[in-house]
């Protein structure tokens, strides 16, 4: 691998030195810098340097183009001794004071990029493979039924398959939440019996909306003590009894406990006045 420690001690004195940089992140070419005063980044000089194709600001970053050696020179990058004592680490999301000054539309763009920019190279590559291979079947070349077409077709449709999956993961990244419970969301939209229903359109029907709504308004109640009580915890838990355990540590804990009996109080009261009021006879 190349060293590229001059290039990154250049890049960083051109953004205004390691004081001036909140965080960085990278994309398919370019180093993305957020950084407390973009008003000290020297376009020129950067500009100047080998190994920089340019610079540009977008979606709240200042962006150093540095072409698709960018992964080689951002993993160096985050290993500087300046930024290391800064904390910046390459799993670290953007999230710095100057946030508040982002407008929308960059707020946005910089989502959709976070989201699916790492998948441009995988689609493009698959989009290449399948009409590669498209292309061969045409000429008589590949047999359709073949496993060399069945293989490079897959490269391709796989990913548009699990699109869902992936797109979750990199949205819970974006959104700093546990990405693998995101990607385990994604994928239930995949599991057999609820794709089946989203392609043939069929609807589920409950005998009575309203005994659902009850879990909903409950949990709600529930959630909106946690919410006022601040309630916080250092490891993952969904909020419910079941993981009661799991938050004996959490910030707030008796404010934990009265938002669940809440919960649970209110959903055995408001389930009891359905059946009182003889509106709703059974369960089934």
């Amino acid at each position: 691998m190349e060293d590229y420690t001059e290039l990154n001690r250049a890049i960083i004195e051109g953004v205004g030195g390691a004081d001036n940089v909140v965080n960085v992140i990278h994309c398919a070419t370019r180093l993305r810098f957020t950084l407390r005063d973009e008003t000290k980044a020297d376009r020129g000089a950067l500009q100047a340097l080998r190994g920089v194709i340019g610079t540009q600001s977008a979606a709240g970053t200042f962006q150093v183009l540095v072409g698709n050696r960018v992964d080689d020179v951002f993993r160096q990058l985050v290993e500087l001794p300046e930024l290391k004592e800064r904390g910046i680490r390459e799993s670290e999301a953007i999230g710095d004071p100057s946030a508040a000054r982002i407008g929308l539309f960059d707020r946005f763009t910089r989502m959709m990029s976070d989201v699916y920019a790492p998948y441009i190279p995988v689609l493009a590559t698959g989009g290449i493979a399948s009409g590669i291979i498209g292309l061969l079947a045409n000429m008589g070349v590949v047999a359709p039924d073949s496993l060399t077409y069945m293989t490079f077709y897959a490269i391709f449709y796989a990913l548009i398959y699990f699109f869902p999956i992936l797109l979750a993961f990199t949205a819970g990244k974006h959104f700093k939440c546990n990405p693998y419970v995101a990607a385990t969301l994604g994928a239930a939209i995949m599991y057999p019996g609820v794709s089946d229903l989203l392609v043939t359109g069929a609807s589920v029907i409950l005998r009575d909306k309203r005994l659902i709504a009850t879990m909903v308004v409950s949990g709600a109640c529930g959630g909106l003590v946690l919410g006022l009580g601040q309630v916080a915890a250092t490891n993952f838990a969904f909020s419910g009894i079941l993981s009661f355990g799991a938050w004996l540590g959490a910030k707030n804990f008796p404010m934990y406990c009265l938002g669940i009996a809440i919960s649970l109080v209110a959903s055995f009261a408001s389930t009891a006045i359905l059946l009182k009021s003889g509106g709703i006879r059974d369960f089934g």
